[in-house]
C-alpha cells in the first residue's frame, strides 16, 4: 500500500509496494534478536513472514532463494548470455545485484582455477529497459530524462560488467511511426485490455532485443506478490487454462526463454533490501500506476493481494503455491520427459474428443501447444476448435457498415469488407480474453484495432488460421466427396 508516513523518502511507496520507511529502534526489553545469527545480533527486519532478521541475514535469505531457483530449475547456466529486463523498481534492482554477485563470484573462481580448469565459463549479462513514454504522450525531453535516470542506476559502480540496451515500446512496429502505438491503444476501450496489450507489446520488444544481440535467457523480476496478483487477475479474466504457463520458473514458448528467479521472494522483502542496502530505485509512471485502482482487473487484484498480506503475510505464498499445483505445459520444463507429453496429449484428447491425425499441423514453436497470436497464451483445444461457432455473429456485426467506415477505408466498402473478413479470421485463432478485452467486436473499432496491430501478430495469426483450416479439413477428410466422383454421379 502507499505509505502515509511523512518521513518516508523512498520512491517505491508510490508504486504500491510495502513501506520501506525506517522504523524506530526498539529499546530495553523490546529488543528482538536475529533468528539466524548465532552472535545475538539485533534484528532490523521481519522476513519469511515472521522471522526477525538482521541486515546480513536478510540479504543471505533472499540470495539463497534466488540461487536455489536458478540451480534447481537450470534457469541460468555458465554458457548462457543473460538479458535482464530492468524497470527501475525494487524487484529488478535486486535481481541485477544478485546476478552481478553470482557472476562476480563465478569470474573469481574462473580466474583462480585458470590453470587447472581452463574450460570454466561465466555467463554473460546484459540489461534492457523499455521506455513506455509514448503511451503517456510525454515529450521527448522527459523520455530522455527517464532513460538517463535508468542509465545512472545500471551503470553506477566500477567495473561495469554488463551492457545496457535502451528500447522503446513503439519499437515493436520497427520502422513505423510511434503514432501507430497511440492509435492502437486508443482503439482498445477496456482499461484491462489496454494494460494487457502493453504487457504483450513489451514482451515482443524484449524478445526483439534479446534475439538481435544474441542473448539466450531473458530474466524478469516477477516476485511472489506480482505472481499472486496475476493468478487472481487471470482467473477473473477467464484465463484459467493458460494460467500455469505464466507462473512457472521457466517459460520457453518464446524464441528466447523467459526465467523467473525471484518467484519465491515477496515484494516487501525486496523493498526492504533495497532500502537497507542503499540500492537506488526509480518510480516510473505508466498506464497502470496513473489509473484508478478500480479501473482494471489487474489493479483490483494487486490491491486485494496487498490487503491480504497486511493481515497474513503468508497468503501470497499460499496463492502462488496453490496455482503451482496446476499441470504446467511442455514449455515450462527445460527437459520435458516423454511421460509428460503422453499424459498431456491424453488429457487434451479426452477434453476435445478429437483425434489429431497430423499433430504437426496444430503445433507451435513451443512444442505441442497452440498459442494466441496476441498474448501467446496456450489455447484450450476445445475452445479453439469451437471458436468458429462465433463466426456467424461476428460476421453479422461486420455487415453493418456506416458512411464513416467507408470514408475511413478510401470511399469504398470493398476495403472494409476485406479487413472485416481478415479480422474475423484473426479473432477465431485468439484466446477468449483477447477477443473480449482487446478485440471486443469486428465492427468499426475492432477492424481498426486489427489493422493497427504489429505485423508479427497478424502474420502469426494468418499462418495459424491456415494450419487450423488444414487440420479441421483433415478431421473430416473421409466424409468429403471428391470433385471427380461428384461429376461421375451426376
Amino acid at each position: 500500500m502507499a505509505c502515509d508516513s511523512a518521513t518516508c523518502g523512498s520512491s517505491s511507496c508510490g508504486s504500491q509496494e510495502a513501506c520501506c520507511a525506517p522504523q524506530k529502534k526498539p529499546t530495553g526489553s523490546q529488543l528482538v534478536f536475529c533468528v539466524k545469527c548465532k552472535e545475538g545480533v539485533v534484528a532490523r527486519v521481519v522476513a519469511n513472514q515472521s522471522e526477525p532478521m538482521c541486515l546480513g541475514c536478510l540479504h543471505a535469505s533472499l540470495l539463497s532463494k534466488f540461487k536455489t531457483a536458478i540451480n534447481n530449475h537450470s534457469l541460468v547456466t555458465p554458457s548462457d548470455n543473460v538479458l535482464l529486463a530492468f524497470s527501475g523498481g525494487p524487484a529488478s534492482r535486486v535481481a541485477l545485484e544478485f546476478l552481478r554477485e553470482i557472476r562476480s563470484k563465478a569470474q573469481s573462481d574462473k580466474d583462480a582455477s585458470r590453470d587447472q580448469r581452463s574450460g570454466l565459463t561465466v555467463f554473460g549479462l546484459g540489461v534492457v529497459f523499455v521506455n513506455e513514454a509514448a503511451v503517456l504522450q510525454v515529450s521527448s525531453a522527459d523520455a530522455q530524462l527517464v532513460e538517463d535516470e535508468i542509465s545512472s542506476i545500471v551503470c553506477a559502480g566500477s567495473p561495469r560488467l554488463e551492457t545496457l540496451h535502451i528500447a522503446r515500446l513503439e519499437d515493436v512496429f520497427k520502422n513505423e511511426l510511434s503514432q501507430r502505438l497511440r492509435a492502437l491503444l486508443e482503439s482498445v476501450q477496456d482499461m484491462t485490455g489496454r494494460e494487457d496489450l502493453i504487457e504483450y507489446l513489451r514482451m515482443q520488444v524484449l524478445q526483439q532485443v534479446a534475439k538481435e544481440h544474441g542473448y539466450t535467457k531473458l530474466v524478469l523480476g516477477l516476485c511472489t506478490t506480482r505472481i499472486a496478483a496475476r493468478v487472481l487477475a487471470a482467473t477473473a479474466k477467464g484465463q484459467g487454462y493458460s494460467l500455469p504457463a505464466d507462473i512457472q520458473y521457466l517459460d520457453s514458448r518464446w524464441p528466447v526463454p523467459v526465467v523467473l528467479p525471484l518467484r519465491d521472494c515477496v515484494s516487501r522483502e525486496l523493498v526492504l533490501h533495497c532500502h537497507i542496502a542503499n540500492l537506488d530505485t526509480v518510480f516510473i509512471r505508466n498506464l497502470s500506476t496513473m489509473a484508478d485502482r478500480s479501473s482494471s482487473i489487474n489493479n483490483l487484484a494487486h490491491t486485494f493481494v496487498t490487503s491480504l498480506q497486511e493481515e497474513n503475510a503468508s497468503r501470497e505464498y499460499t496463492i502462488v503455491r496453490t496455482a503451482a499445483k496446476l499441470m504446467p505445459f511442455s514449455f515450462n520444463y527445460s527437459e520435458c520427459p516423454s511421460t509428460y507429453l503422453a499424459n498431456r496429449r491424453r488429457k487434451d484428447l479426452l477434453a476435445t474428443n478429437i483425434t489429431p491425425i497430423n499433430n504437426k499441423e496444430m503445433s507451435s514453436s513451443s512444442g505441442s501447444e497452440v498459442l494466441c497470436p496476441v498474448c501467446s497464451s496456450p489455447l484450450d483445444m476445445l475452445d479453439y476448435c469451437n471458436s468458429d461457432t462465433d463466426r456467424v455473429s461476428l460476421e453479422e456485426n461486420g455487415r453493418h457498415i456506416d458512411e464513416e467506415d467507408v470514408e475511413y477505408y478510401g470511399g469504398s466498402d470493398r476495403g472494409i469488407h476485406s479487413f472485416t473478413h481478415q479480422s474475423i479470421a484473426f479473432q477465431t485463432v485468439c484466446c477468449a480474453s483477447c477477443r473480449f478485452q482487446i478485440l471486443p467486436n469486428v465492427h468499426t473499432k475492432g477492424i481498426q484495432t486489427y489493422e493497427l496491430l504489429p505485423g508479427s501478430m497478424r502474420e502469426r495469426a494468418q499462418k495459424q488460421f491456415k494450419d487450423k483450416y488444414s487440420w479441421m479439413r483433415h478431421q473430416i477428410e473421409d466424409l468429403l466427396i471428391e470433385e471427380d466422383g461428384a461429376e461421375s454421379q451426376t
